[in-house]
């Protein structure tokens, strides 16, 4: 265990030191298949020395009580395998040719063509995605069929890894928004018959969030998606990346979900929050272990909630 904790420290520190160009060049020259085997490596070192493993434990207990604890465990070593492999696959993605990273994604074309029919009449498209698969690939997927998506994504700290994080992403064609302050930018995309991407599952600040279910249970959920659809009548796809075998991956378009009008905006909003968390939750529980477990996605909770766990004993 000590030697697993010093072996990635070692591993972080050239990463940042590299701005990870050292390990990105690495990971080029590896043929994907050893690739793949040292990126679940990792996620097995990185669960063994415990990073974030009690918040993926609990998020997992929570999200399938009816599993045993063995079958969870199973999902969280997959899980971890999984982060392992999304790390190489991403350092390796600047040596990436487009021909070949073509190869590696895999769509239904009449779910496309419905996505581009749907986005060309004039509102442009909303495609709410997750932390689910490889994410990342999303940008360059949609920016190599002349659709380059612009992404509402919160801001990085500074850092040199960062820093080739975020130049990579530019590089895939991934154009970024900050995460307030950009309702008008945002309004200006659709407008524009582009594409704007907005991650759905992420704990929000109660000020910023409306409360629906996932799995069972109230989430701060980001309302921009329906915030958005509400004001430019913009069609709103799920869109996912799942991995499949030998280091290729399927993208996944849902859609588009109906935003349906009652004459309650709020009541609106709400039920198609409720309806995209529903929908991804059907996504994660055909292959758990591709989500994000290690986000604390229940943290903030409800105002009434909160209120009832701070009244005294006896107190109704």
């Amino acid at each position: 265990m000590v030697w697993g904790g010093v072996v990635l420290a070692a591993l972080i520190a050239a990463t940042l030191l590299s701005g990870g160009r050292l390990l990105a060049l690495a990971a080029a020259l590896t043929p994907l298949p050893v690739l793949l085997w040292v990126g679940r490596r990792i996620g097995d070192l990185v669960r063994h020395v415990g990073v974030r493993r009690r918040v993926a434990r609990d998020n997992l207990r929570q999200a399938f009580p009816e599993k045993s604890e063995a079958e969870r465990e199973a999902i969280l070593r997959d899980f971890y395998r999984h982060l392992g492999m999304l790390l190489v696959e991403f350092l390796r993605a600047p040596y990436l040719s487009a021909e070949r990273a073509h190869e590696l994604v895999e769509f239904d074309p009449e779910d496309y063509r419905r996505f581009e029919e749907h986005r060309a009449r004039g509102n442009g498209a909303i495609v709410a995605t997750a932390h689910f698969g490889n994410f990342e690939l999303l940008g360059s997927f949609f920016a190599r069929r002349g659709l380059p998506l612009t992404a509402i994504t919160k801001r990085l700290p500074e850092n040199p890894f960062n820093r080739f994080w975020l130049e990579q992403r530019r590089r895939a064609g991934l154009r970024e928004l900050p995460d307030s302050g950009s309702i008008r930018d945002a309004l200006r995309v659709l407008r524009s018959g582009e594409v704007l991407a907005l991650m759905i599952d992420q704990n929000m600040i109660p000020r910023r969030a409306v409360f629906a279910p996932f799995f069972g249970r109230l989430a701060a959920t980001t309302p921009a998606p329906a915030v958005l659809a509400e004001r430019t009548d913009a069609p709103v796809f799920l869109v996912l990346l799942r991995r499949l075998p030998q280091g290729r991956h399927r993208v996944l378009i849902e859609g588009p979900i109906p935003f349906d009008r009652s004459g309650d905006p709020a009541a609106d909003r709400l039920a198609f929050t409720a309806r995209l968390n529903r929908a991804l939750e059907d996504r994660i529980r055909e292959a758990p272990e591709l989500w994000y477990w290690i986000h604390r996605r229940w943290k903030t909770r409800p105002p009434e909630e909160v209120t009832e766990n701070l009244a005294p004993s006896g107190v109704a």
